[in-house]
This record gives C-alpha cells, structure tokens and sequence, in this order.
C-alpha cells in the first residue's frame, strides 16, 4: 500500500511539452515539429521505485501529439530508494523560439548559460540532465552540442550530444549529477560542426538545465 501512496505523491505531472515550429535561421522555411513527452513511470523493470519517462520524437503527421510510432528516443530519471516527494528545477541554457542560431566549419558558438552554478544549493539530488533541439543541413555532417565549465576550461564530462538529423531533434543527456564537480563553475552552452565544411548546424526553441530533488 505504503508504495502505490509513494507512487501517487510523486511530483511528476504529465506534461506535453511541444515545439514552435522552427525556422531555418536561412530561408526561414519551417520544418517538422519536435515533441517532447514526460510522463510518470511506475516501479517496475525501468525505475524500481518509479521516477519519470521521457519521450521524444518528430511530429511527422503534425497533429500536435507525439504517438507511438513517432517517438524516436526513449530515456527514464529513476527515484531514489523511497522517493516520497521529489521537486525539479529547470534552468533555460538557450531560448530562440523566434529561430535559429548556426555556425558552420571549425566555428564554435558559445552560449553563457549560468554563471556560479553549483551543485551543492540543492539538496538531496536524484539528477541533473539537460536537453537542446538541434539540426545539421548535411545527415553526413553532424551537430554538436555540450556543457563547458568556463572555470576550469574543460568540457563537462558526458555532455556532449549530437544529432545528423536534417530536422530539429530534441537530444537528451544521461545523468550527469557525478559529472558536475563539488565547486562553483560558470557553464557555457557550445554548438559546433563535426566536420570543417560549408554545411551549418543549427540551434533552436528552449535548451534547458533539468535538476531533480528527492524530498527526505
């Protein structure tokens, strides 16, 4: 009883998070909206104690929903061991609903994102995960994107994300709650080209910093 009453307290609302269509950043030609879908997981194979379900995928028939034969990736958040309340905090890297930002070649675009993060403010962490809808022009050129530590001028350990899609995919990182160091960093958001070619990678819609508590 006491774990369908954990279930039931978890602060995971299911909420459909969907994309403004993008523009090129070019020609402004729109393409295919990518959705993101977050949704409660229960105890079970995935989440022994339950935690969150995160569907992504492009909405190829866009009718503003993302059904089963559109989702393209598939990750999980677990709870901790008892999981009675968790709370997340989300923290925007990059907002440009309005377009798109590119950079092509060796070019990399860097994005301050938040100056004096630190892990420690927040109490009884679960995870810290972060997400970014990019694109490539070229599925034989990919897009890159990750986390920068502008302190200790190196590259966050496990942020790195990339995508050949042609049309803007939301790309998701693994838990990243022992990649982030016991200290006070400035972080950057980076986009880059994996190939020093004509071809542009774009950025577009919210990018966001996704921090997950477990109430003790």
């Amino acid at each position: 009883m006491r774990q369908y009453l954990v279930v039931g307290y978890l602060l995971i609302a299911l909420a459909l998070l969907i994309s403004c269509q993008p523009e090129d950043g070019e020609d402004g030609v729109s393409g295919l909206s990518s959705i993101t879908l977050f949704s409660q997981e229960t105890p079970g194979d995935n989440c022994q104690f339950g935690g969150i379900r995160i569907d992504t995928g492009l909405d190829s028939n866009s009718n503003f929903t993302l059904e089963s034969g559109e989702i393209g990736d598939t990750k999980f958040v677990c709870g901790g061991i008892e999981d009675p309340i968790s709370k997340e905090t989300r923290i925007v890297l990059h907002n440009n609903n309005s377009g798109a930002s590119g950079t092509s070649g060796d070019n990399i675009n860097v994005y301050p994102a938040i100056i004096k993060f630190d892990k420690r403010s927040w109490d009884n962490l679960s995870s810290i995960i972060y997400t970014a809808s990019i694109k490539s022009d070229n599925s034989g050129n990919r897009a890159i994107v990750d986390l920068y530590d502008a302190t200790n001028f190196e590259i966050i350990e496990n942020t790195e994300l990339s995508t050949s899609s042609t049309e803007y995919v939301n790309v998701i990182s693994d838990n990243l709650l022992d990649a982030f160091p016991e200290s006070e960093i400035d972080i950057h958001l980076r986009l880059k080209s994996e190939n020093v070619t004509d071809d542009n990678v774009w950025i577009s819609n919210k990018s966001e910093l996704i921090i997950k508590q477990i109430n003790q």
